[in-house]
């Protein structure tokens, strides 16, 4: 029998694409932004770039998402702290959310002069 003096590599890269391929298929089964939200309808909507803005989502139960992480009231708070003034930010509210929770937000924003609010609507199309 002969001796090999290298190292074998085939195993290495048969456990390699095992691997990638379960990441592969474990990655398709994430979801971002996937907070069902519903949105109020309005008859003048405009679309803006709102890539690089930050977002705030309030579900239909009063709950708030930042960024697609769940947030009280007060770490939103501490969050728009860190903002500065001509920072974006784009406000999603279900439709059947509690009017309160909106207001609650946009007082927020106010307290800390973030005036670059946008609010997403659903123009009806």
């Amino acid at each position: 029998m002969k001796r090999m003096d290298g190292i074998n590599v085939v195993p290495l890269i048969d456990i390699m694409l095992v691997l990638l391929a379960i990441v592969l298929t474990t990655a398709s089964f994430i979801h971002y932004g996937r907070i069902d939200v519903n949105l109020p309808e309005a008859e003048t909507s405009e679309a803006g770039d709102v890539s690089d803005a930050t977002v705030i989502v309030v579900d239909r139960n009063g709950d708030l998402h930042l960024d697609d992480r769940p947030v009280d009231i007060e770490g939103l708070g501490a969050y728009l702290d860190k903002l500065q003034v001509s920072d974006s930010v784009v406000l999603k509210v279900d439709r059947d959310a509690a009017f309160g929770t909106f207001a609650g937000v946009v007082g927020q924003l106010k307290l800390r002069s973030l005036n670059q609010l946008s609010i997403l609507v659903d123009s009806g199309d």
